[in-house]
């Protein structure tokens, strides 16, 4: 396929969502809800208010990749613990590196990268603004 078909095939094949943000603003700022307050059915389960409870703050895209404002009011208490336990942890892990690398601001900040077998780890420092050295406790030499 040409550049031009394969722009042409996301074209007609995806839909492009012109001025919605994918991170919605900085913390503290002020948070954007989605959904009906007054009327919550939870978007995973279809459960109601009168079924399960709505009182914890539901992120739209997960918070660990910097969203801390886009809030949903149609997920509920049991949906939400479930995904931050499960799907949102080992996402966050399997993200971690590029979390890293690219200085994504999550819950608690940026995320120190540490490899599996515990011989390298990466952090970045935003009082310096720059990577600290990537520490290596075992050196291979071949």
């Amino acid at each position: 396929m040409t550049d031009k078909e394969v722009l042409q095939w996301y074209d007609n094949n995806y839909y492009v969502m012109k001025g919605f943000p994918l991170i919605f603003g900085a913390k503290g700022e002020k948070p954007l809800y989605f959904g009906n307050k007054n009327n919550r059915k939870c978007r995973f389960c279809g459960k109601t208010e009168s079924e399960t409870t709505f009182k914890m703050k539901a992120h739209i895209v997960p918070e660990f990749i910097g969203n801390h404002n886009g809030l949903s009011y149609e997920e509920c208490d049991e949906c939400n613990s479930y995904f931050a336990k499960s799907v949102e942890d080992n996402f966050a892990k399997y993200l971690s590196v590029i979390r890293t690398t690219c200085k994504v601001d999550g819950k608690k900040g940026i995320p120190i990268y540490n490899m599996d077998d515990g011989n390298a780890c990466m952090s970045f420092d935003k009082n310096k603004n720059k990577y600290i050295e990537l520490i290596l406790s075992t050196i291979l030499v071949y």
